[in-house]
């Protein structure tokens, strides 16, 4: 099913996060055979992920809508066997040697610390502000508005969203409960509001992989997700004006 293939890649990116949340304290020699591991394993699951949205969340409101397309059917056939084929790599991947080995290093670093490279680290509450203020700056950076970003500004305000949420959930115990949980759950539905125009920028790229040259039944696919995302739109900005209102709980 669609949704070990999600759990497993959200896991990933989670893993990855956090090498990248403490690299600045680790001896990043000792993370790195993990971290290039992970990175690989990343790349094996985004286009099975991709695919299986495509096929489970995409494709199927437009296919019902427009019942006797022929084209369509056809171009939902195509991505049936991309999606076949991209399951079987990851499944070979799986049961490979690659990941065994990532499932090594990823045991040991459990089972030791790694070592801290600063002589006098900071306390982990100070550590966890810093880096909370400076991923909250760069998403506020962003304006009070939206109204002027395109689809590819959304999608990166979009992954600064994702980045600052994961910090924010990592270190969220340090923290008083209520104000923490209120802007983790602010967050989140930004993410989600913003989804909807990563799932058009995913489709295009999947659409572009079927044939260079998207053709009609292309064209019906990005037309309906195109028309979800601007009707998103003010979700997404009355999304935005609640989470700036709200005070960072690590001050």
């Amino acid at each position: 099913g669609a949704e070990p293939v999600h759990q497993m890649r959200v896991a990933v990116r989670r893993a990855r996060s956090a090498f990248s949340l403490f690299r600045p304290v680790t001896d990043s020699a000792t993370l790195a055979p993990a971290a290039a591991a992970l990175k690989q394993l990343s790349q094996m699951l985004g286009p099975a992920r991709d695919w299986d949205v495509f096929m489970t969340e995409t494709t199927p409101p437009v296919e019902a809508v427009l019942l006797d397309q022929p084209a369509l059917h056809a171009l939902t056939r195509a991505g049936t066997r991309r999606r076949h084929a991209a399951r079987v790599a990851l499944s070979e991947f799986l049961t490979g040697s690659a990941f065994r080995a990532l499932s090594l290093e990823l045991a040991c670093l459990a089972a030791d610390d790694p070592p801290v490279e600063d002589a006098q680290p900071p306390t982990l509450i100070e550590f966890a502000a810093a880096v909370l203020r400076k991923r909250w700056k760069k998403l506020i950076g962003t304006g009070k508005t939206l109204d002027d970003l395109d689809n590819p500004a959304l999608h990166g305000l979009r992954l600064r969203a994702k980045r600052l949420r994961y910090a924010a959930e990592f270190f969220a115990p340090l923290f008083p409960d209520r104000p923490t949980a209120r802007f983790i759950h602010r967050l989140a539905e930004l993410q989600e509001r913003l989804g909807l125009f990563n799932d058009t920028t995913v489709a295009e790229t999947l659409l572009r992989d079927l044939n260079s040259k998207p053709g009609y039944a292309a064209g019906l696919v990005l037309g309906f997700t195109a028309a979800r995302g601007v009707r998103a739109r003010p979700k997404i900005a009355a999304a935005w004006a609640r989470f700036r209102r709200l005070e960072p709980f690590w001050t």
